[in-house]
């Protein structure tokens, strides 16, 4: 019989298994699977969730009602660095840890970001079209060399992204209002305001938290300051962008292109017209998705997970005060 359950939403994880598992079975775990892979809404997470210890989560929305129907749950870890999902204030007050695995996805968004913008600057995806349909024909495209990039959102994606910048002998620009102006010069960028960043970028990145402040920060009056010529990366959060005018400034040519990762709908519905404009370059939320960065969180949630079971306190506790909870559900430890 086993000591705890562990519930996986994070498909992440599962591609993995059993490498990613061996940890919890030898710590006396049962891993569960739902029969679909996250993110699930509340009605479906919630089943499954009532016969958990722990979870380690894909986007599924972990609120104050999914906490109160599975009294069960201890510990939530996501799966990556994003926690909008999760209502941390509920958490704490109900005794349930929650964490995030920071950093270990930081250089593959960063390299995913570049892939993309050379893909549409050179229109490789039209390319590799024309040739296996048989076709054979002049594609010219534009060079990253010596152009503006903005970067929204300073903080470990957006550094590294500045840091690859370089080597392209790219302008950066960045705006970030959590950090001075002193520390974005001491990365090699220029401090901009954003209605600067988006008409002086000749390629712009998003980056920046979701929050409820931040939630369509990018939005049509920004996207018309842009340059026709120029390309929009989202790789961070959908609810960001404004899709509708994302979707009008692609089709009237307030851009050259965009490369979208994200999205406020996941999966992408298979009429939305992201998936049908010949200059968006839609990706399946996948700019994390690397061997190296799915190991290493692969390691680093379980470590949380079974932290937290063992009556420990995880290195990415969202909410520390949750220890001082007489209610805290670690009393027992499990393992």
């Amino acid at each position: 019989m086993s000591r705890f359950k562990l519930l996986v939403t994070a498909n992440a994880f599962r591609v993995n298994a059993p490498i990613s598992e061996g940890p919890v079975h030898a710590a006396g775990g049962e891993v569960l699977y739902p029969p679909r892979m996250g993110p699930l809404p509340a009605a479906e997470l919630i089943p499954h969730l009532r016969e958990a210890d722990a979870v380690i989560a894909s986007t599924d929305p972990y609120t104050a009602e999914v906490l109160d129907a599975c009294p069960r749950l201890r510990v939530i870890v996501r799966w990556g660095t994003g926690v909008d999902s999760v209502d941390v204030a509920a958490c704490t007050e109900r005794g349930v840890v929650a964490c995030n695995t920071p950093g270990f996805t930081v250089q593959a968004v960063a390299d995913h970001v570049f892939a993309v913008m050379l893909g549409m600057a050179r229109h490789i995806p039209e390319q590799v079209a024309l040739v296996r349909g048989g076709g054979w024909s002049d594609v010219r495209g534009v060079e990253l060399w010596g152009k503006s990039l903005g970067i929204i959102g300073f903080g470990a994606i957006g550094k590294a992204v500045a840091r690859r910048a370089r080597g392209f002998d790219l302008r950066v620009l960045a705006y970030d209002p959590a950090l001075s102006p002193e520390q974005i010069r001491a990365e090699g960028a220029q401090p901009v305001g954003l209605e600067n960043l988006f008409a002086a970028s000749d390629f712009i990145t998003l980056h920046a938290a979701l929050t409820p402040e931040s939630r369509g920060m990018v939005h049509e009056a920004l996207l018309r300051r842009m340059k026709p010529t120029a390309y929009f990366v989202n790789a961070a959060r959908g609810p960001l962008l404004d899709e509708t005018a994302l979707v009008r400034a692609l089709r009237e040519g307030w851009l050259a292109g965009a490369a979208v990762d994200t999205f406020t709908e996941e999966p992408l519905p298979a009429d939305h017209p992201l998936r049908q404009l010949p200059n968006c370059l839609p990706t399946s939320h996948t700019a994390f998705n690397t061997e190296e960065a799915a190991a290493a969180t692969n390691r680093a949630v379980v470590e949380e997970a079974l932290t937290v079971l063992r009556g420990g306190r995880p290195r990415f506790a969202l909410n520390p005060e949750v220890f001082d909870r007489l209610h805290f559900r670690r009393r027992e430890p499990l393992i």
